[in-house]
């Protein structure tokens, strides 16, 4: 558990004088990033206030959300201005591709020949559930021939 740096927070708030007593925030998460730091405080509770160098954000959730909402949040403004392409996943079947698009965080499009779905894991697991999608409709389509 990271600890509140006093001389950190002071330094930074300097300008704007020295918080009232009793107003002291239990904890505050620094990630830097290009654009500067990144900082969460915990306001009171699962309720985090998130300072970006480009807009603030109220958040609920657990230390570990925060981190990785930030995390996201800086991710995304890194791929925003690099404009990177999706990730496309291809896999051949005997009727034509199947291919799965990488949209969000851990979110996938994946489309068959024959149906599309939603789908949620990493690329591993995306690979994994496409082949046994495919296995199963062809497994499928062999039992309806005979």
């Amino acid at each position: 558990m990271a600890l509140f740096d006093l001389g950190r927070f002071l330094k930074r708030r300097s300008a704007g004088g020295a918080p009232a007593a009793g107003n002291m925030p239990r904890e505050v998460i620094f990630i830097p990033s290009k654009y500067g730091d990144v900082e969460a405080v915990n306001r009171w509770g699962d309720q985090w206030l998130i300072s970006y160098p480009w807009e603030t954000q109220e958040f609920y959730g657990s230390r570990d959300s925060v981190k990785a909402e930030m995390t996201r949040r800086i991710d995304e403004r890194y791929a925003a201005e690099k404009k990177v392409p999706p990730t496309v996943v291809y896999i051949p079947t005997g009727s034509g591709d199947a291919k799965a698009t990488h949209f969000s965080l851990n979110k996938w499009r994946i489309e068959y020949p024959w149906a599309a779905e939603d789908f949620a894991g990493n690329m591993t697991a995306v690979r994994k559930e496409m082949k046994r999608r495919i296995i199963e409709y062809y497994a499928a389509r062999q039992e309806a021939a005979e």
